[in-house]
């Protein structure tokens, strides 16, 4: 029975050494593991820069577009931030990712009201993006463009919405009051 708490004592002192030298392999486990992963690559050594948002405000107004055979776009690659009408003018704030190659949007409008009290106009915004911009610096750009397109006959006000978000909404005052 003497034999069995030493054997026992022995073997808690060789614990601390095994921990040990496990613990040791483990962490020569790990730093190689880092600096492997760390070794730059063609593809991983590119690094992407966000900016902060410049804005840009395009001063002349585009006309929305009518055209009743447009086919509608897929899911919009940007954010309309706000959505107002002044006077004559759709004012639209957009974000999307680009700053390298020049973009264009475009409004466009079915021709077809919905049918309430005011009537309601749903209007595309297309983004055009021709040269495939790589950058990845998010942009701010405000949009204008001319409602006169819009005028319901008859009537003396229109409301015009997004077709992605239609909570994306503003009213378009026109004719004499």
């Amino acid at each position: 029975m003497v034999r069995g708490p030493h054997f026992n004592l022995a073997l808690f002192s060789v614990l601390p050494q095994i921990n040990h030298n496990i613990m040791r392999a483990l962490l020569l486990l790990f730093l190689a593991a880092t600096i492997v992963s760390c070794k730059s690559t063609q593809e991983s050594s590119e690094t992407v820069k966000v900016k902060p948002e410049p804005q840009k405000v395009r001063s002349m107004n585009k006309s929305i577009i009518v055209d009743a055979n447009r086919k509608p776009a897929l899911e919009p690659d940007f954010t309309v931030l706000k959505w107002t009408t002044k006077r004559d003018t759709l004012e639209v704030i957009v974000r999307y990712t680009g700053g390298c190659k020049p973009h264009d949007f475009n409004a466009y409008f079915s021709g077809a009201w919905l049918k309430t009290l005011p009537a309601q106009a749903l209007i595309e915004i297309e983004h055009v993006n021709l040269e495939k911009d790589p950058c990845r610096s998010l942009v701010k750009d405000t949009l204008k463009f001319d409602m006169s397109s819009l005028q319901y006959p008859g009537a003396k006000e229109v409301v015009v919405k997004w077709n992605a978000d239609p909570e994306k909404i503003g009213t378009y005052r026109y004719g004499k009051k």
